[in-house]
């Protein structure tokens, strides 16, 4: 494999694109930690972060000091085609690690992208244009085609980017993600604290993640409501996650439903508080028809809370024999799977254990040591 020259000195620069970080996004949480790890390295790499201005207070400090290209230029954005490149020429670095597929297509230096997921490619949303469409679908080609290299966080993203993106195997790698270490069963106290702050005076079934359709709410609404009707379920669902107005049939159907005071949306939860939430709920449910490698089950796992979980896309690959899994596009059956996960307090406690034991697996430090291989590949060491 050729090997570019390097930049600076015996270090060869990679450039990290972390301009997610300190946004409160899985994508942010992902580029931050895979940092973070990745200077705990022994490597013959300088690693440097693209940052924003506009999310600096919430940046860790030890990210801030690493030499950062501070910028304004926005993802999706115009600039992030025009711009960026002009500002990576001038820093130099021997490879970019684009931690999203939001890449300047003429950027000249070589590169690795990690692309997540494609559920845009795979789920019609009715608020993406026609435009908009054809405009990611383009970008994710391009990105494909010249990037050096693909890494994605399951099995099944990387079957699907074969699938639609036509890159050999070969250009795929898969590096599953890690969870924290903040992610674990909380005290007493600090349960109560958390329910006291957000009035949960009642068990609760805990789901938290955005309203996309891919997501599979209205199905799941629609088993809790069988939940109530054939099993007297006594939690009630809470749904975390800031409120979307482009998803007006979330509200409309809880209505609909007439479970306006069974279906609480409590919205944005700081992630200080996330353990908490996780320890004191009943069960953590996923309904998703697709998912690049699902943060939250794990975290809650981590905090010791049975799982109940959709049987397709990445989810059993990823979560194993430590939840139950339920069709997600049989409401009927997600309601029976949710009720026996409740109700059955043997299988409770075997899912609590078996959970506890996989979250093991899941490391940032593996993420960055699988990452940094990759790296070491591209430039030929």
């Amino acid at each position: 494999m050729e090997k570019f020259q390097t930049s600076s000195g015996n270090k060869q620069k990679i450039l990290i694109d972390c301009r997610f970080v300190g946004g409160g996004s899985a994508l942010g949480r992902y580029a931050e930690q895979l940092f973070i790890n990745l200077l705990k390295l022994d490597s013959n790499f300088e690693f440097s972060p693209i940052l924003l201005e506009n999310y600096k207070k919430d940046i860790p400090k030890i990210i801030k000091k690493s030499n950062p290209l501070w910028t304004d230029i926005k993802h999706y954005s115009l600039s992030e085609q025009t711009k960026l490149p002009k500002l990576i020429r001038e820093q130099n670095p021997d490879l970019i690690h684009y931690t999203h597929f939001n890449v300047p297509i003429f950027s000249e230096k070589p590169f690795v992208t990690t692309i997540l997921d494609l559920t845009i490619s795979r789920f019609k949303d009715k608020n993406q244009s026609f435009v908009e469409i054809m405009a990611y679908n383009f970008l994710l080609k391009q990105v494909a085609k010249r990037a050096n290299h693909l890494i994605t966080s399951s099995k099944e993203t990387a079957s699907d980017i074969r699938k639609y993106l036509k890159v050999t195997q070969a250009k795929t790698s898969v590096v599953y993600l890690g969870i924290e270490e903040k992610f674990k069963p909380q005290s007493e106290e600090k349960i109560a604290a958390f329910k006291k702050e957000y009035k949960i005076d009642y068990p609760y079934i805990m789901y938290a993640g955005q309203w996309r359709p891919h997501k599979n709410l209205l199905r799941l609404f629609k088993a809790f409501r069988m939940l109530k009707k054939n099993y007297g379920t006594k939690q009630k669902l809470v749904l975390f996650g800031k409120p979307d107005s482009r998803y007006p049939e979330i509200p409309q159907t809880i209505k609909a439903l007439g479970l306006e005071n069974e279906i609480i949306v409590l919205g944005f939860i700081p992630d200080d508080l996330l353990p908490a939430a996780y320890s004191g709920a009943d069960l953590y449910v996923i309904p998703s028809l697709a998912e690049g490698f699902g943060f939250p089950p794990l975290e809650a796992m981590a905090c010791a809370t049975p799982v109940a979980s959709s049987l397709i896309s990445c989810m059993p690959e990823i979560l194993d024999e430590a939840a139950v899994f339920f069709d997600p596009y049989d409401y009927a059956d997600m309601a029976v799977k949710i009720n026996t996960a409740l109700t059955n307090q043997k299988l409770r406690s075997v899912l609590i254990q078996r959970g506890a034991h996989l979250v093991k697996k899941y490391t940032w430090q593996k993420t960055a040591e699988n990452t940094l291989r990759i790296y070491q590949n591209v430039l030929g060491n």
